[in-house]
């Protein structure tokens, strides 16, 4: 061979610019650009450290686990060193939230500060599913199908009406910036889907909010997503690696905020559900129970019809037209009546299988282990019926494809008319295919690390089937830590007496190598000692004692008192939350306190409220024991009425429990005990947000005093001596804190 030439260069090895720790640690310096920017600034050393640490992984692509104390400043503590990271390499750094409300502070406050009081030129975008935007090509449909329903006095079609004349206007067709929160059924008309778009072949796509939103997500720095994005995207990429439908845009360094909360949130999208009420919505889509000529069925009917008159393929149309008319539309109805049908059977044979194995009349959950599979009431009477919905189903799916097969065969300026209605159609095909693998699982499970398990709600009764995987970590090592080259995660509540071993354990963290990961502890600034009173009585009956509740209604009534409302009471149980609050409702409105309870408005607006209203106090349960910030006298006690431990008897909880037996731990030391700390530090850390805020933290279960593990959550507390004394005694200790200044 005598001459050689070169096809294709070689790809060079990527080069990438690391991010100098001395300019991190010189920005949040005392003459840096904040200390010049920020009115009343004090340069936070454990600000530092973190952002260095962020720098440092950025720069030698680890897994960085930080636990920052509240007050830290975590999230400019990791932005920063995450814009200049992508600035200086043209890569996207994705951060992850669990709550709209960190969401809305790094979008609405930390982002645009740096962008208008820093050096740092970057852009940012906060990424929404695609469920959230206005899709303008159904609007349309919608429009030109049903125009005149729109103007009918149902309150149903009046939302559909109130969409219609707010998508004139809507500039980002989102659907966060309605002034209403639409039923599910009226937003699903009108949103855009991932499997119902026509992507570049929509005639709407360069005005398409979605892709309007995904071009600006394609051009920034900084994503700023939420956990359930987040891992609704590791998992359509782990489920289908090639695919084109990723949600969020390439990236390859994440920031996980919030990060105590991901175990659980991984589980739930890297699993699946099926409800009677998900199949009855899909068979709504096809056609309306009610308004018949909604559904894709009869608006290609529809269409045909209006086709057919000028077409050279009316014959062929006119036979498809009855085909859908006379054969699949009445057969969709049958499946309707099947479906209520075997569902009621369903629930009627799971309630009755819960009751033989025990399950009390307020549980209202079975786990389906081998125990209940390789029972006679599952094999005679579960199972058959799951059968035969499983055989309706896919029978009545072959008749849709039929369909569909028939659609593709128009020629093209007919196939054109119909492109949507055909897309649709498959769409729902494929939803459907899935819902019978759902029901095949059920059957015949492929998978030994899964926990599955009905469930129905108390007051209706509808049942629902889930399966998630027992184990998450070996999934987060596969689709997060091995596929990401920086992944960070960080939460003011991490660690277990100051060790990271157990959420190590959870998400997988302990099964990669020891040079790849780094942890760091950072104590809050906050002077807890001065600004809190943390007041435990003794007195107080357990909760498994007759007694307890009583008492625990006149605690409450008397904690309230003393602070005049501005109280977050934070139960565990929805029913002793209802209980108590009923009980106290109208004794605290007679002096003149607001009484708030979680479920009777919206949380956003029930938070507005109680900051608003100084004299009021807020009844809450699970969601509001964390991600909740309330700065100032609105918030000036904490009322904890139980440790925060899981159900035990809970599908997930006692699966897990026997999985750590099996590996020789105790589920109650290892699992649960753990578990409930993690819960308890996030709601005594609601009171003092800010280093001008005081307050009591009062914990009305007299466990943490009495069990062997209570010294395991006091030793949690950043309070260094509790006060431990009677109700009376305590009382007059909270009038004395109140009475004083706090120290210089």
């Amino acid at each position: 061979m005598t001459d050689c030439y070169v096809l294709v260069e070689p790809f060079a090895p990527e080069k990438l610019e690391p991010v100098p720790i001395e300019d991190v640690s010189m920005f949040f310096g005392d003459s840096g650009q904040l200390a010049q920017k920020l009115e009343g600034f004090e340069k936070r050393d454990a600000q530092i450290e973190m952002a260095k640490l962020v720098a440092a992984a950025f720069n030698e692509e680890k897994i960085l686990t930080v636990e920052a104390g509240t007050g830290t400043g975590k999230s400019l503590a990791y932005l920063v060193p995450a814009i200049m990271w992508a600035k200086k390499n043209n890569q996207k750094v994705v951060i992850s939230t669990n709550t709209i409300n960190l969401q809305e502070q790094l979008i609405k406050k930390d982002i645009p500060f740096l962008q208008n009081n820093s050096s740092l030129e970057f852009k940012a975008e906060l990424i929404k599913g695609k469920h959230n935007y206005l899709c303008k090509r159904k609007l349309f449909e919608t429009i030109s199908m049903h125009q005149q329903e729109l103007f009918d006095e149902s309150e149903r079609l009046k939302g559909e009406s109130h969409i219609v004349e707010w998508a004139a206007r809507t500039k980002e067709g989102s659907l966060s910036e309605l002034n209403f929160v639409p039923p599910d059924d009226v937003w699903e008309k009108f949103c855009a889907e991932n499997d119902i778009c026509l992507k570049v072949r929509c005639p709407y796509y360069n005005e398409c909010f979605y892709y309007q939103a995904r071009r600006r997500a394609n051009t920034a720095d900084i994503i700023v997503a939420n956990h359930h994005l987040l891992f609704a995207d590791l998992s359509v990429k782990q489920d289908m690696p090639d695919t084109m439908g990723a949600i969020l845009p390439p990236f390859k360094h994440i920031i996980l905020d919030e990060a105590h909360n991901i175990e659980d949130i991984a589980a739930a999208y890297f699993g699946f559900s099926f409800s009677k009420s998900g199949l009855i919505k899909l068979l709504g889509r096809l056609q309306h129970s009610k308004y018949r000529g909604r559904g894709v069925l009869p608006e290609t009917v529809m269409k045909l019809m209006s086709i057919g008159k000028t077409s050279t393929e009316q014959v062929t149309i006119q036979k498809l037209i009855d085909h859908i008319n006379n054969d699949l539309m009445p057969y969709r109805s049958k499946v309707l009546v099947t479906t209520n049908s075997f569902f009621e059977e369903l629930e009627d044979s799971i309630k009755s299988l819960a009751s033989h194995y025990g399950k009390t009349k307020g549980e209202n959950t079975l786990r389906i282990n081998e125990d209940i599979q390789a029972s006679p009431e599952w094999k005679t009477t579960v199972k058959p019926v799951i059968e035969a919905l499983k055989k309706e189903l896919t029978t009545f799916n072959k008749k849709i494809k039929e369909v569909a097969k028939l659609l593709e065969l128009f020629d093209t300026p007919t196939k054109k008319e119909i492109e949507f209605n055909i897309i649709t159609i498959k769409a729902l095909i494929r939803r459907n295919d899935e819902y019978i693998k759902k029901l095949a699982f059920l059957i015949e499970p492929e998978s030994d690390n899964v926990v599955m398990w009905f469930e129905w709600t108390r007051k209706s009764g509808a049942l629902s089937y889930k399966v998630i995987p027992l184990d998450v970590a070996p999934l987060l090592v596969e689709s997060l830590y091995s596929v990401h080259k920086t992944v960070i995660l960080t939460s003011a509540t991490l660690t277990i007496e100051q060790k990271f071993d157990f959420i190590e354990e959870r998400v997988g963290l302990n099964l990669l190598p020891a040079e790849r990961k780094s942890t760091a502890l950072l104590q809050s600034p906050f002077n807890y000692d001065e600004q809190v009173l943390l007041a435990i009585p003794f007195d107080m009956p357990e909760p498994v004692s007759p007694k307890f509740d009583g008492a625990l209604s006149n605690a409450i009534f008397d904690l309230v008192s003393l602070t005049d409302g501005k109280a977050f009471i934070l139960f565990t149980s929805y029913y002793l939350l209802t209980k108590i609050f009923e009980e106290l409702e109208p004794q605290l409105e007679g002096r003149c306190i607001t009484p708030l309870k979680q479920g009777d408005m919206n949380r956003h607006h029930l938070l507005e409220q109680f900051k608003l209203d100084v004299h009021s106090c807020l009844f809450a349960t699970d969601s509001f024991w964390e991600g909740v910030d309330v700065v100032g006298e609105s918030l000036s006690s904490v009322i904890i009425t139980k440790l925060p431990f899981k159900v035990p008897t809970d599908p997930v909880q006692e699966a897990r429990a026997e999985l750590l037996k099996s590996r020789g731990k105790d589920p109650f030391s290892d699992y649960a005990i753990p578990l409930a700390i993690l819960k308890f530090r996030q709601g005594i850390g609601r009171l003092i947000r800010h280093k001008t805020d005081r307050g009591i933290i009062t914990i009305l279960d007299s466990r943490i005093i009495t069990k062997f593990y209570g010294k395991k959550f006091i030793r949690s507390l950043f309070v260094s001596k509790p006060v431990i004394d009677s109700r009376l005694n305590i009382y007059e200790k909270i009038k004395t804190f109140l009475g004083s200044s706090p120290s210089t």
